[in-house]
């Protein structure tokens, strides 16, 4: 009876072992990068004008190439990556012959010195509390708001980002852009719209909404600084995200045509060698910065 006791617990052992080798761990799966979960997601795209819908805030410009916008082109003419644009079967614009992925996102992180509020119509009270958040990075004298920055006029913080030994140069690099996240929509939606709840990989090409130095939130584990009513501002969202990867994930033209969604989604990093194949590889961008 002992000898059984013990075969059992050491068969138990070892499926628990076996379990434990072929987990679903997240983390584990993507090179230890945490998953954040119940993320508000907003649509934005390339080529956007400012306006209500934005908070006045153009996306001609990204945060790392002033002429972001004029590279996403259909039949060689420069064209908004609207969500009314007709599209092909992988969500391309049809006839697009542009140089950058039209599956991307935007994060509040910039690695580049910039204001940290993007709001340019910003009370004081406004900027003064964003500025608190974050002493470290953010001093404020008068009206301007100073970053501590390091050479080539990165912050300092940029040395914490977890890849940001993997190159001995970043000298008109980013240390952010073009990097990969998958994001799934785990919204059940509004009016019987929802999300298909598989992951879609884009890239980083853009900064915001609304914050450029929220680092514990997007290279950590706290929340977005945007839920903190503190601050003000009417987007409670934490990434932003291309046309292409709502209808990826399941959403349709005519829930965005009006101003965009907000959709609870799920993302997190993932690195170049772990994109498996799929549309979002048919054009890739590089990290380089266009200024």
């Amino acid at each position: 009876m002992k000898k059984n006791i013990l075969s059992l617990l050491g068969g138990a052992l070892l499926m628990s072992l076996f379990f434990a080798a072929c987990g679903d761990d997240e983390e584990e799966e993507t090179g230890g990068y945490a998953l954040h979960t119940n993320i508000m997601a907003t649509t934005f795209w390339a080529g956007e004008e400012a306006d209500d819908d934005n908070g006045f805030i153009s996306n001609i410009p990204s945060a790392w190439d002033s002429q972001w916008g004029d590279h996403y082109t259909v039949n060689g003419v420069t064209k908004e990556d609207a969500p009314t644009v007709n599209r092909d079967g992988d969500f391309f614009p049809i006839g697009y012959d542009g140089t950058e992925n039209v599956y991307y996102f935007a994060l509040p992180y910039d690695d580049r010195s910039r204001i940290v509020f993007e709001d340019e119509d910003a009370s004081t009270s406004k900027i003064d509390a964003v500025v608190a958040l974050d002493k470290t990075n953010y001093t404020k004298s008068g009206k301007k708001v100073n970053t501590t920055a390091y050479s080539e006029s990165r912050k300092e913080n940029a040395k914490k980002i977890p890849w940001y030994n993997t190159e001995s140069n970043w000298k008109n690099k980013s240390v952010v852009k073009a990097r990969w996240v998958k994001v799934r929509s785990t919204d059940q939606g509004s009016g019987g719209q929802k999300g298909n709840g598989e992951w879609v990989y884009a890239q980083w090409l853009d900064a915001g909404p609304f914050h450029y130095d929220d680092f514990k939130y997007v290279f950590g584990n706290s929340r977005p600084r945007n839920e903190n009513e503190v601050i003000g501002v009417k987007s409670k969202a934490g990434i932003d995200l291309s046309p292409a990867v709502m209808f990826k994930m399941g959403f349709s033209k005519n829930e965005m045509q009006w101003g965009g969604i907000n959709r609870i989604v799920e993302w997190q990093f993932v690195d170049n060698d772990d994109v498996p194949d799929g549309p979002w590889k048919r054009v890739v961008s590089n990290n380089g910065m266009k200024w």
